[in-house]
């Protein structure tokens, strides 16, 4: 979320987190080449440096009062903002944002859809207009692009990708997405971490003489700039489910969003999920949150029932998202039990991924291949069906579908056998053959269903 749950996508070039680019090191910008250099600008460089980095790092000490007063309150009351603790000017925050909006539109394509980007647009200007900090411009747009994402660049940008509305059910739930990254923007969190990342690579250079960072040193700061990023993803939680409780929507619905990015399956999370990863301690601290909200005389509800905006949302968005994978995955699926039906192997397997693996039935293409081949033989009618309840879209080539497979099985010794299986079917799309009505789908892997 810069999200937690969403960060900003990879970019050319590291805005923070890690060592900052020559650009946004001033002083650093022409490199020192040993006797060339004059002794005497040598010593004036390095005072500069050593001014620029003790003012980054101990500025904070004339507000360290204020800064703590602050802590205090914020642990008694997680819905109050901090927008302080920023040396960078809001001018400067606002040109830096312009700037590396031009990056990540060198890399994404936006989704040209007028509806759909009014749509967002006009959810989060009312989320925005509940924002703690109101010296900015919000502005939100839509990435087309699978990957499931959202993120918030410094100054009021906020990207939201075609990918992450596909696992939205309502419109309550992409609201509390917008809050989230809103929130971020509030606390100016992107600008805080690139002060730390900056003060911290200035030093180094000072009392190092220029030395390149060891790599255990340079792990252990990314490490502690992660640990600021989990903070920040807390505290953006509660502030985006202030905004999205204030705006009238049920702001629980967040909840969903996240209990679904703890169920995925790991071959298929974003890297984002992997590096802050969704826990049972943060979704309890969603529902603590929820509790609080109701109670707070301070906090009013923007709407007697509050909303989520269901048919809405299903209306305007489901016809842009990857969820018309879901009928051409069902069309697959009935198209490889109407062959098991036929006692087809060939028909049955050409809907079967070479690379098929089920960890729970403990089988390999070839194995699955085989006990379909075994069945076949020992039978001489199969009666079969399959019911869907509910589809997931993984990436733009791998949906799952939760359904329910039953089969009757009359033998060739007269026995009759009954059973219905529910399971996770996932299938990744491949190159589409002529006459096709699956589009190309494939099942790669079938799952015990409590996993969903």
């Amino acid at each position: 979320m810069n999200i937690s749950v969403f960060p900003p996508p990879p970019l050319r070039g590291r805005l923070g987190g890690g060592s900052l680019p020559t650009a946004f090191h001033p002083l650093l910008a022409s490199p020192l080449k040993g006797e060339e250099v004059n002794r005497a600008s040598l010593r004036c460089r390095r005072v500069q440096i050593l001014i620029l980095s003790f003012t980054l790092l101990f500025s904070g000490c004339a507000h360290a009062g204020k800064v703590e007063r602050s802590k205090s309150r914020r642990e008694k009351d997680p819905f109050e903002a901090s927008t302080g603790g920023v040396l960078f000017s809001k001018s400067y925050e606002e040109k830096l944002g312009q700037e590396v909006k031009k990056e990540v539109l060198k890399q994404y394509k936006l989704y040209d859809d007028s509806d759909l980007l009014a749509y967002v647009r006009r959810i989060g200007a009312t989320l925005a207009s509940f924002a703690d900090r109101q010296d900015i411009t919000y502005d939100f747009y839509v990435l087309d692009d699978p990957l499931i994402n959202a993120f918030a660049l410094p100054g009021g940008t906020i990207y939201i990708t075609r990918g992450i509305l596909t696992i939205f059910n309502n419109e309550a739930e992409l609201a509390g997405v917008l809050g989230h990254e809103i929130s971020h923007v509030v606390e100016r969190h992107s600008m805080k971490h690139m002060q730390g990342g900056m003060a911290t690579d200035l030093l180094w250079a000072v009392f190092t003489k220029g030395r390149e960072m060891p790599l255990g040193i340079d792990i252990g700061r990314n490490l502690m700039m992660m640990s600021f990023g989990r903070g920040d993803e807390l505290r953006s939680d509660a502030l985006g489910m202030k905004y999205a409780y204030k705006a009238g929507y049920q702001a629980d619905q967040v909840i969903s969003v996240f209990q679904e990015f703890g169920r995925r399956d790991q071959s298929f999370v974003p890297e984002f999920l992997r590096s802050h990863p969704v826990d049972e301690n943060r979704i309890a601290q969603l529902g603590d949150l929820w509790a609080l909200v109701q109670t707070r005389q301070d906090i009013p509800p923007g709407a007697s029932p509050l909303r989520t905006g269901v048919e809405e949302y299903e209306k305007v968005v489901f016809p842009h998202t990857y969820r018309t994978y879901f009928p051409q995955v069902e069309s697959a699926m009935r198209e490889m039990i109407a062959a098991v039906g036929r006692r087809d192997l060939e028909g049955m397997m050409s809907r079967v991924d070479r690379k098929f693996r089920s960890s729970w039935l403990n089988l390999s293409y070839k194995e699955f291949k085989k006990s379909y081949e075994d069945r076949f033989a020992a039978t001489e009618r199969i009666t079969a069906d399959v019911q869907f309840d509910a589809f997931r879209f993984l990436a733009l080539d791998a949906v799952s579908a939760l359904c329910r497979v039953s089969e009757t099985r009359v033998h060739t010794d007269g026995r009759v056998e009954s059973d219905t299986t529910a399971e996770i079917a996932t299938f990744v799309k491949r190159g589409k053959s002529e006459g096709d009505t699956g589009a190309g789908w494939r099942l790669i892997s079938l799952e015990d269903p409590s996993k969903w």
